[in-house]
């Protein structure tokens, strides 16, 4: 009797575990569509009704942003909580005042400054900066983040932003203008010096990681990040003397390491 009461109880357990696995399964799908953002912006429709922004949702999930964790409101603010369009978006939306919205040109510094700190506060040190901040809507408007870096590149698209940035400059620097033409080729120089001065360090440091004295990699490091500062600031001629310094100093380590050379921290 006794086993015959344990096995007539056997399928009251089963019918319990079930309902459990689907409120779990349930309550999971729940939480992974509660975000109306992704939601909405997902949706294939916008293929044919709105192609531009279709697409700039599927590259931003791939982004360097995404991988950081970085999410819709973070940047563009809104309810991801809220079904309808117009809560949604709050501020955010073309409706009432677009202003407020947080992608709007000239408060993309404060949006981005949320996270790069340092890098928003040298930019805003900049005449693109006091530019952008003028009340006169006949005067021209300065650059902001966006102007060069692009906010849905991917970590394989890195390589792109040179061509960005420099195709940004040319649209207010060139000799139609006469607003500075010399910037963009000014520019590439400095870029180009960069890259490869960063491309030599990593190899070296790869390559090499022994050999070089802890305070000569600090000293480089702390070398890239002044001229990113610099540049974002606008301090072109200090970025140009900066970045022609710091490649003769990456190839001259090169030189010291391939002949076997010490490297000595002055």
């Amino acid at each position: 009797m006794k086993d015959l009461q344990e096995s007539s109880s056997l399928p009251e357990y089963v019918i319990l575990i079930c309902c459990f696995s689907l409120l779990f399964a349930w309550s999971g799908q729940a939480a992974a569509s509660s975000n109306s953002c992704v939601d909405c912006h997902s949706n294939p429709k916008f293929v044919t009704t709105n192609k531009k922004l279709y697409t700039y949702y599927l590259r931003s999930e791939n982004s360097v942003h995404a991988h950081a964790g970085v999410t819709c409101i973070d940047c563009h603010a809104g309810h991801p909580d809220k079904a309808d369009k117009a809560s949604a978006h709050g501020n955010s939306a073309k409706g009432a005042d677009v202003a407020l919205s947080a992608v709007y040109y000239s408060n993309i510094p404060n949006t981005c400054g949320k996270c790069h700190k340092e890098i928003v506060s040298n930019y805003k040190k900049s005449k693109h900066y006091e530019y952008l901040s003028k009340d006169n809507l006949l005067e021209m408007r300065g650059a902001n983040c966006v102007t060069c870096h692009d906010m849905g590149m991917s970590a394989s698209e890195g390589n792109n932003l040179m061509a960005k940035a420099i195709a940004s400059c040319k649209i207010c620097h060139n000799y139609k203008t006469g607003n500075y033409p010399n910037i963009p080729k000014r520019i590439r120089v400095v870029l180009e010096r960069y890259a490869a001065a960063k491309t030599l360090y990593s190899n070296l440091i790869i390559q090499h990681h022994d050999k070089i004295p802890e305070q000569v990699k600090n000293r480089l490091a702390n070398s890239f990040l002044v001229i990113i500062d610099n540049l974002h600031a606008l301090h072109l001629g200090k970025v140009e003397v900066d970045s022609n310094k710091l490649l003769v100093s990456m190839k001259d380590i090169r030189r010291k390491l391939r002949k076997g050379i010490a490297i000595d921290c002055n």
